[in-house]
């Protein structure tokens, strides 16, 4: 074997070894894409879910403590109105869900990730400083006004209250590990994009 074989078979090895790291490339591209999108897939699950309890608060489980008579005209009112801006809220967030494109480039991506984690900080900043302060302010006004014999409904108030408070703070986490997910996918795809 000459030197001249020795070079043509060392170029076929390390063509094939470029065509493979491409490819590896490649395949390692849409496995975090396809993670990303499964990510926004699970974001858009729960604004989904938040945007139907909503709704069953204010179109079942308030008329129905009105028809109670827990809560009067004014009380109920003002608990719609949260729900109406609550869903106004939550529709928002869909809204801007729905522009999420794995196929963008990733600043793009990084500016729709910008756009809703405003959006969703919008969303936990009504809820936490305005809307369960008034949400509970407006209940115990209600059941104080309602005499002694509401004790069971003190109590599922009172539960629906504190079940409500766990599922949003373990949402909130749920939220804030597939933000912080999704931030590093876009991180690797950008390493990708600038080792071109």
């Amino acid at each position: 074997m000459d030197l001249e074989e020795l070079k043509q078979k060392w170029n076929r090895i390390d063509e094939e070894m470029s065509k493979s790291e491409v490819y590896n490339r490649r395949v390692l591209i849409e496995t975090i894409k396809s993670k990303t999108k499964t990510t926004y897939e699970q974001l858009h699950h729960g604004a989904m879910f938040n945007l139907f309890v909503t709704l069953f608060i204010a179109g079942i489980v308030l008329p129905l403590a009105y028809g109670e008579g827990m809560f009067r005209d004014a009380t109920l009112y003002l608990l719609e109105g949260l729900c109406v801006l609550g869903l106004l809220m939550v529709t928002c967030r869909l809204v801007v869900l729905s522009h999420f494109n794995v196929l963008e480039p990733t600043v793009e991506q990084l500016r729709q990730l910008a756009n809703y984690k405003r959006c969703y900080l919008y969303e936990f900043i009504f809820t936490v400083v305005i809307g369960i302060p008034l949400f509970v302010f407006s209940v115990m006004l209600a059941l104080y006004f309602a005499g002694p014999g509401t004790a069971i409904g003190v109590m599922f108030t009172c539960l629906g209250i504190l079940s409500g408070i766990i599922g949003a703070w373990l949402g909130w986490k749920k939220h804030k590990a597939m933000m912080q997910e999704i931030e590093h996918h876009l991180a690797e795809l950008r390493e990708f994009e600038e080792k071109r």
